[in-house]
């Protein structure tokens, strides 16, 4: 199970992606045109390391943005009310701010200060019975970052220990 996001969330959680991809459309754009215009200067097939090292950095970088929005599971024998109530009581011990708060859906935002290395975090919860469903990422209302210094994971391990305890 993972995270699904809005076209723009998308669109922020995958901006390295992008990044990375920019210069390989120049590219096969520049290339397309060459060949249009009958000029004999492919840069393609003249440097291909121009277009394969920002696709392999892309795809790199994909693959660990995708792994990214999976949801741990914890299975455990604690009531929905329990489970509930262990969430909560992390979340006011971190100070993270409460965006969404349904029966079996809790999301948090966190706000670090400048020198945590972290724009801010996205917790969200998903109970369902027996299991729930952890996930941090990077805020995606903040600046796009693809590092936390440990932050997302610590996040999860929080509540993790909390519902296994």
């Amino acid at each position: 199970m993972r995270i699904q996001l809005k076209l723009f969330d998308r669109v922020n959680h995958y901006s390295i992606v992008i990044f990375f991809l920019i210069p390989v459309f120049l590219f096969v754009f520049l290339d397309i045109r060459s060949f249009l215009l009958r000029e004999n200067n492919s840069i393609i097939i003249d440097e291909p390391i121009f277009l394969l090292l920002p696709l392999a950095f892309a795809s790199l970088f994909y693959w660990l943005q995708y792994s990214r929005l999976n949801f741990k599971i914890v299975n455990t024998p604690l009531s929905h009310k329990e489970i509930r109530s262990r969430i909560m009581r992390i979340a006011n011990q971190e100070e993270w701010v409460i965006r969404t708060n349904r029966k079996n859906t809790i999301v948090a935002k966190s706000n670090p200060g400048f020198l945590s290395g972290s724009w801010g975090e996205q917790i969200t919860v998903i109970i369902n019975g027996q299991n729930v469903y952890v996930n941090s990422i990077c805020d995606l209302d903040k600046r796009p970052s693809v590092v936390s210094f440990g932050r997302n994971r610590a996040n999860e391990m929080k509540i993790i220990k909390a519902l296994n305890h």
